[in-house]
C-alpha cells in the first residue's frame, strides 16, 4: 500500500471516530436535553389538563352552592312538596347544569329527591342504589359539605367515574342552620371528556388502573412524587398519564393524554442537520489537509523514490536525487546523495577488487594447471611404459598420483567456474522447466540403475536457461553419485509457493544429517571421500550461488538414512511464468 493510501486511511478513520465521538456526545448532552424538554412539556400539559378538570368540578360545585343557599330550596327541604319539583327538578334544569343526577338529602341522611337523566338520549333514567349509599354516607361524613363550605370531587362506581359537587342547604342571606345536603353528579362521560379535550387541545381518553395501557410503575411513582406524569411512545406521539383520586384520596382511574413528539422531531432534525454540517466540515479539512499534504510532503517523497528506483533501474551511481527544501525532507535528499556518492565509490573498489580477484583466480589457474598437465602426461608416459617395472607398492602409488592430480585439476576447474558465476550478464528469458529437465536428464543418461520421475506440467520460468540447467544438472548428478541403493530413485517436481515458484529434487539415497545441511553449500566442501572421482564439494557451492543470483533461496530437508529433497525457490519476475 502506497503512503498517500495509507495517508488517507488515516485520516479518514481519524475523521469516522471524530465523528462517532461528537455524534455519542451529542447524542448524550444535545439530544438528552430534548428529551428533558420533552418531559417538562408533558408535565405542563398534565397539569394544564389537571386544572381544566379541577376547573369542571370547580363549575359543578358553583351551580351547587347557587341551588343550595335558596330560600325555595331551604323551604322544600324543610317541607318537601311536588311544586317545587315540578317547577325546578325538569329536563331543561339537567341540560342547562349539564349534570346527570340532583339530589337533595336532609339532615337525617334521607333523599328528598334523587332525579336523573341522560343527557345523550334526553330521558330520565333510575337513581342507582351504590349512588344513594355514597351520597348519603358523604352528607354525613366528616369528609362532606359543612356549613359555609361545598365539597367538589370525583368516585367511582361499576357504571364508571362521577363528578360530585356538594354544598349544604342554607337560606339565601346564607344564613342556616343547614337544612341538608344538595348534590349535582355528572358521569365522565365521552361528551364531558371531549369538552376537556378541546379546552386542553390534546385528545383524552379515561382507563381503568386495570388496564394494559397504564404502565405498571405509573401508581408506584404517583405515590412518591405525588403529581405522576409517566409516558410511553406510540408512533409519532407520546402518550402521558394523570391519576385520578376519590373524595378519600384512593385512586380509581387515569387520564391518557396524547402529545405530538414536535421537541423531539426538531430534536432529531437538529441533530440530523448538525452532524451533516459537521461531516461536511470535515471532509471539507480533510480534503485541504490532504491536498497541503501532498504538495508539501508526499508529493517529494514520491519523485523521491522514483528518482532512487530510476537509479536503481539504471545502475547509475553518478546520477543524484533532487534536492527541492531546506527542511528534514530536503536533508534526506542530501543524505541519499550522500550514501550514493560513497557507494558509488565502494563500488568502485568494490568493481576493481572483484576484477583483480578474478583475474588472480584466472592466473592462478592457468599457472597451476600448466604444471599439472606436464605431471599428468609424465605420469600417463610412466604407467604406460614402466608400469610392470614397478612393484605392487609402486603401481598404488602411480595410481594415487595420477587420481590426485585429476582432482587438482577438477578443482582448478571447480574455481574457475566459481568465480565465472558472478561475472557473466544474466540473460532473463521465458524457461520451459519440462524442456529444460528432459535434456539435462538425457545429456546425464542415468542407466537402468536409476529412475528419474519428472513432474507433469513444470512451469515456465524467468531465468538464465543455461545456469538453470547448471542447477539441475549439478543437484540430479549429484542424486545419482551418491545413492547407495540397489535402484535409485530420483524425483524432480515443482509448486506455486508465495511469490515465486518452489523445486525440488529429492532421492532415496542416504540422506545427510542436519548439522551438515549448511555445509555442504560451503566451497571445498564434501562428505565424501576426498579421492572420490568428480567430487570436488563446489558444485554445490556454484548451485548455491547461481539460486542467490536469481533472487531464490536453497535449503535441504534430509534424515540421515531415508534420502534427501533440495528445494530452491525462483521469483516469480514475468507475467505470463505466474500460476494462473
Amino acid at each position: 500500500m502506497t503512503l498517500r493510501k495509507k495517508t488517507v486511511l488515516i485520516l479518514c478513520f481519524s475523521a469516522v471516530l471524530i465523528v462517532a465521538l461528537i455524534i455519542a456526545a451529542s447524542r448524550g448532552i444535545l439530544f438528552q436535553r430534548y428529551i428533558d424538554l420533552e418531559r417538562e412539556n408533558l408535565a405542563l400539559n398534565s397539569r394544564r389538563i389537571e386544572s381544566i378538570v379541577l376547573a369542571q368540578q370547580d363549575r359543578f360545585a358553583s351551580s351547587a352552592r347557587d341551588w343550595a343557599v335558596w330560600d325555595s330550596a331551604y323551604a322544600y327541604v324543610k317541607s318537601p312538596n311536588a311544586a317545587f319539583e315540578k317547577e325546578n327538578i325538569v329536563p331543561d334544569t339537567f341540560e342547562s347544569l349539564g349534570i346527570n343526577y340532583l339530589v337533595f338529602i336532609d339532615t337525617e341522611g334521607a333523599v328528598l329527591a334523587g332525579e336523573g337523566y341522560d343527557l345523550q338520549k334526553k330521558e330520565r333514567i333510575p337513581f342507582p342504589e351504590p349512588l344513594r349509599r355514597i351520597l348519603t354516607s358523604l352528607a354525613k361524613s366528616e369528609k362532606g359539605p359543612r356549613n359555609g363550605a361545598g365539597k367538589a370531587g370525583v368516585f367511582s362506581l361499576a357504571e364508571g367515574v362521577f363528578v360530585v359537587a356538594g354544598y349544604p342547604i342554607l337560606r339565601s342571606d346564607g344564613s342556616g342552620p343547614a337544612a341538608g345536603t344538595l348534590f349535582m353528579v355528572r358521569r365522565l362521560d365521552e361528551i364531558l371528556l371531549a369538552r376537556i379535550s378541546r379546552q386542553a387541545g390534546v385528545p383524552i381518553s379515561l382507563l381503568p388502573l386495570s388496564s394494559p395501557e397504564v404502565p405498571a410503575r405509573f401508581l408506584i411513582e404517583s405515590e412518591e412524587t405525588g403529581r405522576p406524569v409517566d409516558y410511553r411512545v406510540e408512533g409519532d406521539q407520546i402518550a402521558g398519564y394523570l391519576l385520578l383520586k376519590d373524595l378519600s384520596g384512593i385512586p380509581i382511574a387515569a387520564m391518557k393524554f396524547l402529545l405530538p413528539r414536535a421537541i423531539y422531531d426538531q430534536g432529531r432534525r437538529t441533530l440530523a442537520i448538525f452532524v451533516a454540517l459537521f461531516i461536511s466540515f470535515s471532509v471539507g479539512i480533510i480534503a485541504i489537509v490532504l491536498f497541503l499534504l501532498d504538495r508539501v510532503v508526499l508529493s517529494r517523497l514520491t519523485r523521491l523514490s522514483a528518482e532512487v528506483q530510476a537509479i536503481s533501474a539504471s545502475e547509475d551511481l553518478g546520477r543524484r536525487v533532487t534536492l527541492d527544501g531546506r527542511d528534514e525532507l530536503g536533508a534526506l535528499e542530501s543524505k541519499v546523495n550522500l550514501f550514493l556518492s560513497a557507494l558509488q565509490k565502494s563500488t568502485g573498489k568494490l568493481k576493481a577488487a572483484n576484477q583483480e580477484l578474478q583475474d588472480f583466480a584466472y592466473v592462478v589457474s592457468h599457472d597451476l594447471k600448466a604444471p599439472l598437465r606436464g605431471i599428468s602426461t609424465l605420469a600417463g608416459w610412466i604407467s604406460t611404459d614402466h608400469r610392470d617395472s614397478l612393484d605392487e607398492d609402486g603401481q598404488e602409488k602411480l595410481d594415487l598420483l595420477i587420481v590426485r592430480v585429476r582432482r587438482m585439476n577438477d578443482l582448478i576447474d571447480g574455481i574457475l567456474k566459481y568465480s565465472r558465476v558472478g561475472r557473466s550478464r544474466e540473460e532473463t528469458i521465458p524457461v520451459d522447466c519440462n524442456a529444460l529437465v528432459a535434456e539435462t536428464v538425457d545429456l546425464l543418461a542415468p542407466g537402468e540403475k536409476f529412475t528419474v520421475a519428472i513432474q507433469e506440467n513444470l512451469p515456465t520460468v524467468a531465468a538464465d536457461r543455461t545456469k538453470l540447467g547448471e542447477v539441475f544438472q549439478n543437484l540430479i548428478s549429484n542424486a545419482m553419485k551418491y545413492i547407495d541403493k540397489p535402484q535409485g530413485e530420483i524425483r524432480v517436481g515443482c509448486e506455486p509457493n508465495g511469490d515465486g515458484w518452489k523445486f525440488h529434487v529429492a532421492d532415496n539415497g542416504p540422506g545427510i544429517d542436519e548439522k551438515y545441511h549448511e555445509k555442504v553449500f560451503q566451497i571445498f566442501q564434501t562428505l565424501g571421500p576426498k579421492d572420490t572421482p568428480g567430487s570436488t564439494g563446489v558444485g554445490l557451492a556454484v548451485v548455491k550461488k547461481i539460486i542467490e543470483q536469481m533472487g531464490g533461496e536453497i535449503w535441504i530437508e534430509s534424515v540421515a538414512g531415508e534420502g534427501s529433497t533440495f528445494f530452491f525457490t525462483i521469483p516469480f519476475r514475468f507475467p505470463n511464468t505466474q500460476p494462473s
